[in-house]
Parts: structure tokens; C-alpha cells; sequence
């Protein structure tokens, strides 16, 4: 199973930034997109596989 993210950036550098942070977390970029709609950003999603201990965690919180 995955968890997904999605973080904003107002530029390039800031994307670029962003990006090897959470990569250092073990999230992997699953696409960039320009959004122009009432702001311009880039809208950047992550995703990494979830932990055994997060899902036990998880399923706890939910009982």
C-alpha cells in the first residue's frame, strides 16, 4: 500500500528543494503540475510506500 502527497512550490528552485527533501524521507515524485487556475504554482505529488509500523499504528487509531 502507498501514501500519497501533495506539496506546493512557487518556482523551480523551491520544486527542486522541496523534492530532495522529501526524498530524504523516501517519498518519490509521481508528477509536476503547472497551475495557473487563481495562483501560479507548481503542484508536486509524492509517494512511498507505507510502513508496517505505520499501517499497525494506523488500524489502532481507527479501532
Amino acid at each position: 500500500m502507498k501514501e500519497y502527497r501533495v506539496a506546493e512550490a512557487k518556482n523551480g528552485k523551491a520544486a527542486e528543494k522541496l523534492m530532495n527533501e522529501m526524498a530524504r524521507d523516501g517519498w518519490e515524485v509521481v508528477s509536476v503540475t503547472y497551475w495557473s487556475y487563481w495562483k501560479t504554482c507548481l503542484l508536486v505529488t509524492f509517494a512511498r510506500k507505507k510502513t508496517e509500523n505505520y499501517l499497525t499504528e494506523r488500524r489502532k487509531s481507527v479501532s
